[in-house]
This record gives C-alpha cells, sequence and structure tokens, in this order.
C-alpha cells in the first residue's frame, strides 16, 4: 500500500503527454501547492488508481514546463504557538499538511489549473495553491 506521502515522490517521473503548456513568450513564475489529506480513508483499489493518475499527471506537468520539485512533510512534528508553547502538530478541520509541491506557471491562474488538475482532489485532499513573494524590504 502507498501513502498519500510516498505518493509524492513519484511526481518528477519520466515524460508523458503534454497539457497545460506554459507559452514559450510568457515569463514562469513560481508556485507552491500545500496538500492536506483528509480524514477520509482510501481503500486499497483508490490507493492504486491514485498512484497511477498522480503518476500521469506529474509527467504531463513536467512535460508542459512546471518543473515538479516535490517535497514531503513528515508526520512527526512539533507545533509552537506565538507564546512559545507548543506541543504536536494540530490536525484542523481542512486536514493536516502532509506535502508541498513547488513549481512554475505563467500565472495564478494557471498554477490554480495545474493544481485543480492533481488526481489527490478527488481523493479527499484539499490544495492551497500560492505564488512566491520576495521577502518585505528592510528600511
Amino acid at each position: 500500500m502507498i501513502s498519500f506521502l510516498a505518493l509524492f515522490a513519484l511526481t518528477t517521473l519520466a515524460p508523458g503527454a503534454a497539457s497545460l503548456a506554459p507559452t514559450e513568450s510568457a515569463p514562469m513564475k513560481s508556485f507552491v501547492i500545500l496538500f492536506r489529506q483528509g480524514h477520509r480513508q482510501l481503500t486499497e483499489t483508490e490507493l492504486k488508481s491514485r498512484t497511477e493518475e498522480t503518476r500521469a499527471w506529474a509527467r504531463q506537468q513536467n512535460d508542459a514546463g512546471h518543473k515538479l520539485d516535490p517535497h514531503i512533510l513528515a508526520p512527526e512534528g512539533q507545533w509552537i504557538g506565538p507564546d512559545g508553547t507548543g506541543g504536536p502538530v494540530p490536525a484542523t478541520d481542512a486536514g493536516t499538511v502532509t506535502a508541498l509541491l513547488f513549481f512554475e506557471a505563467r500565472d495564478l491562474a494557471q498554477a490554480v489549473e495545474v493544481a485543480r488538475a492533481h488526481p489527490a482532489v478527488r481523493y479527499g485532499a484539499s490544495v492551497e495553491v500560492r505564488p512566491w513573494a520576495p521577502p518585505a524590504a528592510v528600511r
């Protein structure tokens, strides 16, 4: 059985058919997808289907020039609050953040298309897409 986390290690696979291709003239920008795994348990059949679909999706996105760079978050971690106290990372109603996927797209609209097409959303995960922004200038 392959876990949701292990699934992301598969997103840098060999080429396949292209989709959501960036245009040659548009400069690419950096984005990140934050994946939150919901509370739903997948069956063996669903896990296998999700793995196969994610492999195909990753090939398409890499061929389209999105340069996928997945980072898996280990299940253990520590949460530290504003007052310095902490404990285990709390789960939220939206689920626990399990992975980050860095990639390139022309703009936020295209980045949303890339994220929306990820098979994980059909298997109980939610995703959040954000552009990278430079740090604020120090005065």
